[in-house]
């Protein structure tokens, strides 16, 4: 579906369970098409050598716009009601499938859209299900039953699926949908429906949406894999001929209906934190645009995003730069939004600097370099796509492919691409740009947005007030665009001393080395050739914010500003551009009880990615702008969270399972705006004073011992500060609150269980909670029809040396109580229910798993610092490869008595709020 890209929508994800890191790559594949005489098209695409997998779609191109209007949410219930029976299999695909060993959204799934409903499979035993999977397709979509008993229990499930999309994140999502496409069926078919609708709706309207729109000319396959063509034509033919052929009705109806109009949205949640003003045209180029019209909008959109980009943001008002977004808003509509976040207040200044800078573009255009550069850019890109056939493995095909399939996209390999856009770029002149983007600015559908957060009151200006501005704001005197000089790349501060490696162990069996440094840390390199030709560097310290002497809201807001920031003295944007020409990453992330830098480079360029690292923690500096951007986003937060219900109920949550109140909770926005960096900067420091480990993973590296020496060895270290640590108290407490904006009931619930940590307890208890999971959901979904979804998690934590679970479920409210009920029985039960079948399997699974992160070097490289934090050397590395023969049905039965410790269990159920005391938007 098209669909604008800052327009969060109703997806499912289907996850194939094959995947195998490291697999090999393969070559654009063969592509045949075919058609059945009454309509029914099918596109199969052979891969050998992949060991049978395959993946298989079927789309009935039908979702929630074709839905009359008397017949809201059908199209979403008629897809959960094909899996519930059928004239060949009364008691359903699903049943089916299932009794073959197919497990719901592992080896089958479906989704309904705007436009279509999605079918997508992944049999367990690869090619050797594709005659299944025929069978259950076709009777789903030909011979489904849709009877009232049936939609009866369905509807259940249907409802907890509407109550877990609940929230603020979908109640902005139909704001902006009503907003942006305006004028359309959109903003009134949400493929979810509503409650009274998936209440209401009888079997009937269900069986004339699928008479009418479930035809064979309007149904597409897809089998991509390592499968026998003619065995696959064959099935095909047998499994969808007898379909009858019908017309399909013509439909009229994707497109907003554009006027020349300016309006004005106001778009807020009690629970939102979008602070933000956006100026967004709407306009359509037509169904047929060519590849040159094309290339011309890519430009246009590229040189317009640098200009506005670069020109010069006032922190103050706005605290970011106006970002330029493009997407489709209808088949052959599109919409162009500049957007701009603001200081909760400051909108108005917000929406003057986006008027002020679309004048300023309309009055002098674009910059000659500028679109220069970009027609550049895109010759090279094209170069490379043409100079090398595309390259990619099963996964990456299926993800490719799948998405041109879906948007009916020609099947065209990137050097084809490539040859076609060399041929053009050159004839694309300045003028064709300039007049893209100026159509774009003057389209005669114009939206202005107004994100407010939170609760705040904000008087916004009408339509005629808006163009009075824009009257305004033509008649000022606006210098020209100025191209911001040259940037000259940084150089970062040379290191004259060095410190020394000291106490080298060599561990031969997994590869690996490691050092004591003069200044107190340790280096250990993994050597493998997974890491190619690329350097990953990860560096843990115990200085997590808990740490004594820092600060919890200052310490963490200094690492997030230093690592956009980079070195003191450097200028907004020279950090970003050094990572991109060194091809350097770095992340800085903070938690309670542990500080991670984690870096990547080239092993070519080893050196810099040291010396980074180096500059980084003893040279940081703070950005005026990123310091701005980091304030107002705190502000945003801030303004949510005073009048938000969540952070009550948050603060609930922390004293139910730590026994006190959160005081750190909230950040104090008025003290941290008025610290000065050098307070930041100090808290940086003596962060970073805490001795650290570096886990390098690399192949070759033969300069590592001087430069770390250089790099590493002189980072100033002091002793490390005691740390406080915040755990969960023990024994049991349940707390009911009244504390939901949505007309459903959250369950939660956490327990632990003192257990020391090894490897092979690790798996078991993984194993343990997976079978949970499946018994949870067996439960509570297919035998209760209680609940839609539920998360459940069970991890040994090896710094706390203990067992620590946690529950998830939404529901109706009157259920909440049985239903955890529920949900204690199964994992009372599981343990004596576990049985040696479902180990094995797991066991099975386990061994695939690992096959695929066998060729994972971020997986190799977290197993290397568990090692470390667990036994002081990589052990860890050579036992996990006996691991699944820890997978026993005796000792998972262990495990599973000790997923939930009643003992140490905590539970809280938000209900919703009284009527009386709902306020707010």
């Amino acid at each position: 579906m098209k669909q604008m890209k800052w327009v969060v929508v109703f997806l499912s994800v289907f996850t194939s369970s094959w995947g195998i890191a490291g697999e090999k790559l393969s070559g654009f594949p063969r592509i045949i098409e075919g058609q059945l005489a009454n309509g029914f098209s099918y596109t199969l695409v052979p891969m050998e050598g992949y060991q049978h997998r395959v993946d298989i779609r079927l789309s009935v191109d039908a979702g929630s716009l074709d839905q009359q209007a008397n017949e809201p949410a059908v199209a979403h219930m008629v897809e959960h009601m094909v899996f519930r029976g059928s004239r060949q299999y009364p008691q359903g695909g699903a049943s089916l499938l299932q009794s073959h060993g197919w497990q719901r959204a592992r080896q089958y799934n479906a989704m309904t859209n705007y436009e279509r409903t999605l079918f997508m499979m992944s049999p367990p035993d690869g090619s050797a299900g594709i005659p299944l999977a025929m069978k259950a397709l076709s009777q789903m979509t030909g011979a489904a039953s849709i009877t009232d008993a049936d939609l009866q229990s369905e509807r259940r499930i249907i409802m907890e699926e509407w109550r877990g999309q609940l929230g603020v994140a979908s109640r902005m999502n139909q704001q902006r949908v009503a907003a942006l496409r305006e004028g359309s069926r959109y903003p009134s078919r949400p493929p979810i429906g509503d409650e009274k609708s998936i209440q209401d709706t009888g079997a009937g309207a269900l069986r004339q949406f699928y008479q009418r729109w479930y035809r064979p000319g309007n149904m597409r396959l897809l089998i991509i894999g390592d499968f026998d063509v003619q065995q696959a034509r064959q099935l095909i033919t047998d499994a969808f001929q007898g379909m009858p052929a019908a017309p399909v009705s013509a439909r009229n109806y994707y497109e907003p209906v554009l006027a020349n109009q300016l309006r004005v949205v106001r778009l807020q949640d009690s629970q939102s934190g979008n602070s933000q003003v956006s100026l967004v045209s709407r306009f359509s180029p037509g169904p047929d645009t060519t590849l040159t019209q094309r290339l011309v909008s890519q430009i246009a959109l590229q040189v317009l995003t640098r200009q506005l980009q670069t020109s010069g943001p006032d922190v103050q008002a706005t605290g970011s730069r106006i970002i330029v977004r493009k997407s489709a808003i209808g088949r052959d509509t599109q919409a162009l939004g500049l957007f701009v976040d603001v200081t909760p207040g400051q909108h108005q200044q917000g929406l003057t600097r986006l008027l002020r800078e679309r004048e300023r573009f309309l009055r002098y255009g674009a910059d000659p370099a500028d679109i220069a550069d970009e027609r550049q850019a895109i010759r090279e890109a094209a170069i490379a796509m043409a100079a090398r056939p595309e390259q990619r493995d099963f996964s990456g095909w299926v993800r490719e492919l799948s998405v041109r399939w879906e948007q009916k996209q020609p099947f065209t390999d990137s050097q084809q691409r490539g040859k076609a856009i060399l041929s053009l770029t050159d004839s694309i002149t300045d003028a064709q740009v300039n007049q893209q983007i100026t159509d774009w600015l003057l389209a005669g559908d114009q939206l202005v947005q107004f994100g407010i957060p939170g609760r705040r009151t904000a008087r916004l200006p009408d339509s005629q007030e808006v163009r009075r501005q824009m009257a305004e704001v033509a008649t000022l005197a606006l210098s020209p665009y100025r191209r911001p000089p040259a940037a000259v790349l940084p150089q970062l501060p040379a290191v004259t001393g060095a410190g020394s490696l000291n106490a080298l162990k060599i561990y031969p069996e997994q590869q690996t080395r490691q050092w004591t440094l003069s200044n107190g840390d340790t280096l250990v390199w993994l050597k493998t050739p997974l890491a190619k030709d690329r350097v990953y560097l990860s560096a843990t310290s115990p200085s997590g914010f808990l740490m004594q002497g820092l600060d919890r809201w200052q310490s963490q807001l200094a690492g997030q500003m230093i690592k956009q920031s980079g070195p003191a003295g450097w200028r907004t944007g020279d950090f970003g551009r050094w990572k991109k020409e060194h091809s350097v990453s770095l992340l800085i992330t903070q938690q309670p009880d542990e500080l991670l830098i984690d870096s990547v480079g080239t092993a070519r360029d080893l050196e810099n990615l040291l010396a980074i690292n180096h500059q980084i923690q003893v040279n940081a500096g703070i950005d005026p702008q990123v310091r701005g951007e980091s304030m107002m986003q705190l502000l945003r937060q801030q303004a949510t969270r005073e009048q938000s219900d969540n952070g009550d109920r948050e603060l609930q949550i922390y004293r139910l399972r730590y026994g006190l109140p959160d005081t750190g909770a909230a950040a104090d926005t008025g003290r941290l705006s008025r610290t000065e960096n050098s307070e930041f900067l100090q808290q940086w420091r003596q962060t970073v004073r805490a001795p650290m480990t570096w886990y390098l993973v690399a192949d070759d590296v033969p300069e590592l011992v001087p430069l770390a020496a250089r790099y590493l060895a002189t980072i100033p270290r002091g002793k490390p500060r005691r740390l406080t640590r915040e755990l969960p108290v023990s024994g049991y407490d349940d707390w009911v609150s009244e504390t939901n904006a949505e007309p459903r009931a959250t369950v939660n619930a956490w327990s632990f269980t003192s257990r020391r940590w090894s490897p092979e307890d690790a798996v078991r208890l993984n194993v343990a909670q997976n079978l949970a999971t499946q018994a949870l959901k067996s439960s509570l979904r297919d035998d209760a029809l209680g609940v839609y979804r539920l998360r459940f998690s069970s991890t040994l934590n090896d710094r706390h040396q203990r067992i620590e679970s946690a529950l998830s479920f939404t529901t109706a409210p009157q259920r909440a109580g049985e239903l955890w009920q529920r949900a204690l029985q199964v994992f009372r039960q599981l343990p004596s229910q576990i049985t040696p079948q479902q180990v094995e399997e797991q066991r099975r699974q386990f061994e695939l798993a690992e096959q695929s992160r066998s060729g994972d070097i971020y997986s190799l490289q977290k197993r290397l610092i568990l090692s470390y934090r667990h036994y002081h050397d990589p052990r860890y590395l050579s036992e996990v490869k006996g691991l699944a023969a820890a997978i026993q049905t005796d000792k998972v039965r262990e495990m599973a008595e000790l997923l939930v410790n009643q003992l140490n269990l905590k539970v809280f159920i938000g209900l919703p709020k009284p009527a009386a005391e709902e306020k707010g938007p």
